[in-house]
């Protein structure tokens, strides 16, 4: 049998609180979990938000050119086969997106490009660059 998770009430007031006051303030739903996570000792509460954490995707695809780097526009992004996205006209893809921690598969795919893969550990914010090779 499962076990249930038993939150104590006053955590719960607290969060709930805390909750509707930043909904009210528009602010996204992922950025309220992000925001909360770290005001709680609770390790139940700390498991439930973990769930639904939120890292900023920071990937510039480029390609070298001798000793420059060319961006590469409408570069496909993908993470563990889902597409997160495309590369905008300065090789740059900027998105917020809700993951796990862990190890992911990253996948960058252009048109007459050799496709990248790689294994990356997702431990926070994300900031990195990939170079793709034109098909011979």
């Amino acid at each position: 049998s499962k076990s249930r998770l038993r939150i104590k009430h006053r955590d719960f007031n607290i969060f709930t609180r805390q909750f509707a006051i930043l909904q009210k303030a528009n602010v996204p739903l992922l950025k309220i979990f992000d925001t909360l996570q770290g005001q709680t000792d609770d390790p139940k509460f700390k498991a439930v938000e973990e769930k639904f954490k939120s890292i900023k995707f920071d990937l510039t695809v480029v390609e070298n050119k001798g000793k420059n780097k060319i961006p590469i526009y409408e570069a496909i992004i993908y993470l563990d086969d889902k597409k997160i996205g495309t590369t905008d006209t300065t090789g740059n893809l900027n998105k917020v997106i809700n993951v796990k921690t862990g190890k992911h598969k990253l996948k960058v795919n252009k048109d007459k490009y050799q496709t990248s893969e790689s294994e990356i550990n997702i431990a926070g914010d994300l900031k990195d660059e990939i170079v793709l090779e034109k098909k011979k």
